[in-house]
This record gives C-alpha cells, structure tokens and sequence, in this order.
C-alpha cells in the first residue's frame, strides 16, 4: 500500500510499466503475470502501440486461463492512447485460497510506446 494511504482513502499502485519498449511476439505475456492487493476494486490499462493490434488481458488461477479481448475484439489503432478499467480482484473466490494473476497480450508484435498497468483499491 502507498506511504501516505490512510485505510479509508482510495489508492493507485502501479503493477507494471513499460516505455519504448518491444513487445514480447504475438499473444505472449508483455510482463511477468501480477497479482493485485487484498483492496483492489480494478485495474486501469493506458496502452499506445506503433502497429496496429487487438489487446486482451490473460487472467489464471494457476489451472484455468482466459484471454479476454478488449476494445470490444477491434485492433486499437497504432499511435493512439487507449485506456480500459476492469473490476479485479485478488482471489478466485470469496474464501481467499486461490489468487488471481493477470496480464497484457498484444495479437501484432509491435513496439509498445507506453504501457502502464495500475492497481486502484477501493476504502475500506
């Protein structure tokens, strides 16, 4: 949790970052898969490619996998700023025993222009 968070304010953590960067290949993790806070309500992407490509966000448990296509499954153009939020939480379910790791997958290699991955927390 940030330094100067109070339990009852709201948050932002960044969770990964990537600037004039190359992405990965095709349908391959651009970073290591993360998992998110106890307080986390969502995760924000802003993401700018130099090629034109479909996004999807990867979410795990460790045994089921799902790539879920943003931007309603259209290539976010190249040299444009695109930004998503999507509820997130840390575990796969309400008893806490399985965590949840997520990720961002590009379809077109490309050059990532900017990439930042946020984790925003909820009051308590």
């Amino acid at each position: 949790m940030p330094e100067n968070c109070h339990l009852s304010e709201s948050y932002v953590l960044a969770l990964a970052t990537v600037y004039n960067g190359p992405a990965p290949g095709a349908n391959t993790n651009i970073f290591a898969p993360v998992t998110p806070g106890a307080r986390a309500a969502k995760l924000r992407l802003t993401i700018a490619l130099t090629t034109s490509s479909k996004v999807d966000i990867r979410v795990t448990d460790g045994t089921n996998a799902f790539s879920i296509t943003l931007n309603g499954d259209a290539a976010i153009p190249a040299n444009t700023m695109y930004m998503e939020e999507f509820g997130a939480r840390k575990f796969s379910s309400q008893d806490g025993s399985t965590p949840l790791t997520y990720s961002v997958r590009v379809k077109t290699d490309s050059v990532i222009q900017v990439l930042f991955f946020d984790e925003i927390g909820g009051p308590t």
